[in-house]
């Protein structure tokens, strides 16, 4: 079976065989009949159709758009045990891994709890999350203590380093 951009192709090779380069008319014509044909073949196609259509080497983000416009945006938390009920955001989150486009492959969650399912237990600089050194932010985020124990004491070296060189 040929592809829709192969059939268009086969059908345009037809059309500049039938036409003598001759002259600047004859060239010009051919260019426009070809230009026609294109816009033609390849208008309204959507999905497996359009010519752009990657499939499973789609990006991360061309994956999640698909998912908000034939899923909807995600609205709730499906985690069990939630804590965080009044969330703004809510997240779509991909189960398997591989982005698959099917419901079954996606869970929504709250950012709490789609941070608590993707970074793990461990901070980005190492630290563990455990209740002593866990703090939740104002938008259901969890942040370490640690982290910001080391960004308040790199400050204020800053702020003495600013006022001794002024």
């Amino acid at each position: 079976m040929k592809s829709p951009r192969r059939k268009l192709k086969d059908k345009l090779e037809k059309v500049v065989k039938n036409i003598r380069f001759t002259g600047k008319k004859h060239k010009q014509k051919a260019k426009d009949l070809i230009s026609e044909a294109i816009t033609k073949g390849l208008t309204g196609k959507f999905g497996e159709k359009a010519r752009a259509w990657k499939g499973d080497n789609a990006s991360y983000s061309c994956k999640h758009r698909w998912i908000i416009k034939h899923f909807g945006k995600a609205s709730k938390c499906s985690q069990v045990g939630c804590t965080s009920k009044n969330s703004k955001i809510y997240h779509w989150h991909n189960l398997s891994g591989k982005h698959l486009r099917t419901i079954d492959d996606y869970v929504e969650l709250c950012p709490s709890c789609h941070g608590f399912i993707t970074k793990g237990d461990y901070c980005k600089r190492g630290h563990e999350y455990t209740p002593q050194n866990t703090y939740w932010r104002k938008k259901g985020h969890r942040g370490c203590r640690v982290c910001k124990a080391c960004r308040k004491i790199n400050d204020k070296k800053r702020r003495l380093i600013k006022k001794e060189i002024r």
